[in-house]
């Protein structure tokens, strides 16, 4: 579904404005929008309760979307339970790398080994992230100097771990 921010200055006030279509998912859908083509408009990756990834790629503008699925289990990405995509480029390369959360099995780092229009993601098993526990939900943190990755769990819990000290990669 689509809502739209119709705030005021002092008001935050989102409005529902219409279904997405050609978006049908089960339940537990975890949406991140980025431009993985390069042609100035977000397309939409959906982590779902099976473990995979779902991209719909925007062929309309920056102003109109339109998301056609392009692919119902992008890079062969399974994690088998509740998959939770984020782009961050890890290792300054300069195009985006995918973490991803997932139900049993902590998270997931896939190294874009394309470039930042024509990626190509791998499993990439050389950073070490401690066991955080079930449905994990990575999302990237940046303030200042800060730079790490935020996770929620099923119990309510939240870590931070630095990408600076924690978890580098070679």
């Amino acid at each position: 579904s689509l809502y739209k921010n119709e705030s005021t200055s002092n008001q935050i006030n989102f409005i529902f404005s219409e279904n997405i279509p050609n978006i049908d998912l089960s339940g537990y859908s975890t949406p991140e929008l980025i431009d993985i083509d390069c042609d100035q408009d977000y397309d939409l990756f959906i982590g779902d309760l099976h473990g995979k990834i779902i991209y719909y790629e925007n062929v309309g503008s920056p102003y109109e979307y339109q998301f056609i699925l392009n692919d119902d289990e992008y890079a062969d990405i399974n994690v088998n339970n509740r998959s939770n995509p984020t782009f961050y480029d890890l290792d300054n390369d300069n195009d985006s790398d995918l973490l991803v959360g997932s139900g049993y099995e902590n998270i997931k780092i896939y190294k874009n080994i394309g470039n930042e229009c024509f990626p190509n993601f791998v499993l990439d098993e050389t950073y070490d992230i401690p066991y955080l526990g079930l449905n994990v939900s990575p999302e990237i943190y940046i303030s200042n100097e800060r730079v790490g990755i935020v996770s929620g769990v099923s119990t309510g819990g939240m870590y931070f771990l630095s990408l600076i000290d924690n978890i580098l990669g070679d």
